[in-house]
């Protein structure tokens, strides 16, 4: 197994709620594709949130 140090966090919680973790040596898997459109997709939404946050 790898170590802790060297998986990657995914963006988002497992059935029960705590935390998924992804050990790949391939960057280009579909896993972590996934992971990459979906962290994207989380800072823009927080990036819009900001701006509207501080319009306010």
């Amino acid at each position: 197994m790898t170590a802790h140090s060297e998986l990657r966090l995914l963006p988002w919680a497992g059935p029960d709620g705590k935390p998924c973790y992804l050990s790949t040596d391939d960057d280009s898997s579909h896993l972590s594709r996934l992971a990459d459109t979906t962290e994207s997709i989380q800072l823009g939404l927080a990036s819009d949130l900001v701006t509207r946050a501080l319009v306010l």
